[in-house]
């Protein structure tokens, strides 16, 4: 599992990164965001939370409404993803001068 905390705005662009982070890795990445006060006009945190599996599949997400999101971990999702392409490809070794 790969733990992303933030504090951060309202982008997606997270979400793509969290998913593209999964799916090279093979593994579940989750991120629970900073929330600001609901009061405050023009908040720098938008308190937005998720989960991704190994296959960049989101699985959960966290609102104002629904302020708490759990999955299960299931390790032979992680095993077969990390068997599969690009996870199985290992990098070349160091070439001599």
């Amino acid at each position: 599992m790969i733990a992303v905390p933030r504090a951060s705005g309202a982008s997606r662009n997270w979400d793509t990164a969290a998913a593209m982070a999964a799916i090279v890795s093979g593994c579940y990445v989750l991120s629970s965001n900073r929330a600001s006060p609901v009061n405050v006009p023009h908040s720098n945190f938008a308190g937005r939370g998720f989960a991704y599996s190994p296959t960049g599949e989101l699985l959960a997400e966290t609102s104002p409404s629904t302020p708490l999101a759990t999955i299960d971990i299931d390790v032979t999702q992680v095993a077969k993803a990390q068997s599969a392409y690009p996870c199985y490809v290992r990098e070349l070794p160091p070439t001599s001068p």
